[in-house]
């Protein structure tokens, strides 16, 4: 009986000795981990300082202008991926599963303070007044609300995966996870075998030589392309990395890579017949390149984000963000804002756009607003815009007549979800039968026409890297080398 009890009391003291080495171990960890954040923090600060002091800012115009919450985002991106890097160096790779399950997003706002805990709010939902957050994320999703999310919160069906596919939403991987050369960021250079990668810009000028006839397709005109850009404005939106106070970076030296890890410029080849190879000071010449913002919040490798919505939303008619879709309002009756001149109703003036080439020769015609920053990118864009913005107005006039109890708001959603379900019609009645065949249309059961309901909530909606960076770039071989212009004279 003694033995058994001696037996007992030690293997009490050895489940204790366990508990105390388990705890010992955590703690160990914990305090790792939050001295590379901390580290991280400094080390991440100072990047930025000296690649503002080195290179610059950029004043070239920008597509893919990162709003606040994407700026937010990269500052904690940046400071994972330091930390990553610090840690891999001391452990390995394989250490940071020991890391597993600690806050790291609460390590870090507790050394960033204050200023982090307001973009941890606004990043990842709060209480927060309305108008200090612009992307609503209610803890739980109503199913029986008719209307869809702006920004795509609880448009998906399961309750505890609601925000796939929202605004800010990670862009997941369909092949795997992504092959940097060190592991987790480094911009790969070296191929499966280890030799070096061919340049980006060599394989561009081998495939689509400079002067090369088009060849104008027999049955589709440039609407085709169009449309496929329409489409893309509307599922993804990769935010171009920002360095200190958000200011853009210019990554068209060919150091800016030795300097921030955002920037990746292209080294323009001997023989390119377009870019200079030498700069003015008789440098070698790069392209510029501004790498997409890493937004990951756990250790490990850079994960990029989208600021729209992943969904077939018309994101880049009513924006992602509920700050955006009410500035693109009237607040009355439903209606859109619309800018009317000459006997043309438009969208509305950007009138502070810096990013607007006619604003640099203080020209009175200015770029547009709309949901989607890119919508005067190219003469064929402001056009569709300008159609879905007439349409909305239209319905939503004829839904104030047919419903004149109506609030504003309820005309506006009702108007909105026709427009969609309109635009959605067109994607796959019209669009998609053309790029894919109506052959693998009737195989995936996807030609519209009847009321069977597919949803299926076991389905990540979010948009992968293959797709949103691959596979739907096709629409770029599509494209005219120039759109021509008719002049006031009509020719």
């Amino acid at each position: 009986f003694r033995q058994e009890s001696h037996r007992n009391v030690m293997r009490l003291f050895l489940l204790l000795a366990l508990v105390v080495a388990e705890t010992a171990l955590a703690l160990t960890a914990t305090e790792r981990l939050t001295a590379a954040i901390k580290q991280a923090i400094d080390t991440v600060d100072l990047v930025n300082v000296v690649a503002e002091d080195t290179i610059g800012t950029d004043k070239n115009p920008h597509t893919q202008i990162a709003n606040e919450n994407s700026k937010d985002a990269q500052k904690i991106g940046d400071i994972v991926q330091e930390a990553t890097r610090l840690l891999v160096a001391e452990h390995g790779a394989a250490g940071l599963a020991q890391f597993n399950g600690i806050d790291i997003l609460g390590v870090i706002e507790k050394h960033l303070g204050p200023k982090f805990n307001n973009r941890k709010k606004r990043q990842y939902g709060s209480e927060l007044p309305p108008q200090d957050n612009c992307i609503n994320r209610p803890p739980t999703c109503d199913r029986s609300f008719p209307f869809r999310s702006i920004s795509g919160w609880c448009n998906h069906d399961d309750t505890p995966n609601r925000g796939m596919g929202s605004t800010m939403g990670f862009i997941r991987r369909f092949m795997g996870a992504a092959k940097y050369d060190d592991g987790f960021n480094s911009v790969r250079r070296l191929s499966a075998n280890g030799g070096q990668l061919p340049s980006a810009r060599a394989i561009s000028n081998k495939i689509l030589a400079e002067g090369a006839i088009p060849a104008f397709d027999p049955l589709y005109n440039h609407m085709f392309m169009q449309y496929g850009q329409w489409i893309a404005h509307d599922l993804i939106f990769t935010p171009s990395a920002v360095g200190i106070n958000g200011a853009s970076l210019d990554c068209s030296l060919c150091e800016s890579a030795d300097l921030t890890p955002n920037c990746a410029p292209i080294e323009v080849p001997a023989d390119d017949t377009y870019f200079p190879t030498k700069t003015a000071a008789g440098k070698k010449n790069c392209i510029r390149v501004t790498r997409g913002i890493n937004g990951q919040t756990g250790l490990g490798p850079r994960a990029q984000i989208n600021q729209n919505s992943h969904f077939l939303d018309l994101s880049q008619v009513y924006g992602s963000t509920d700050c955006v879709a009410k500035e693109l309002r009237t607040m009355k009756d439903g209606q859109m804002l619309m800018f009317t001149a000459d006997g043309y109703t438009l969208p509305p003036k950007a009138l502070n756009d810096t990013n607007c080439q006619s604003a640099k020769v203080n020209s009175a015609f200015k770029c547009f607003t709309a949901g989607d920053s890119r919508n005067s990118l190219q003469p064929g864009l402001i056009p569709i815009h300008t159609i879905y913005l007439r349409q909305h107005n239209k319905w939503a006039s004829q839904i104030r007549q047919l419903r004149p109890t109506w609030s504003d708001n309820l005309v506006y959603e009702e108007t909105r979800r026709l427009l969609v379900a309109m635009y959605q019609y067109h994607i796959y009645a019209d669009y998609l039968p053309k790029v894919v065949g109506t052959k693998l249309m009737a195989q995936y059961d996807l030609t519209p026409g009847s009321l069977r309901r597919l949803y299926d909530s076991r389905i990540n909606p979010s948009i992968t890297a293959e797709f949103g960076t691959a596979a739907f770039r096709f629409g770029h071989s599509q494209a005219r080398k120039d759109v021509p212009r008719m002049t006031n004279s009509n020719v």
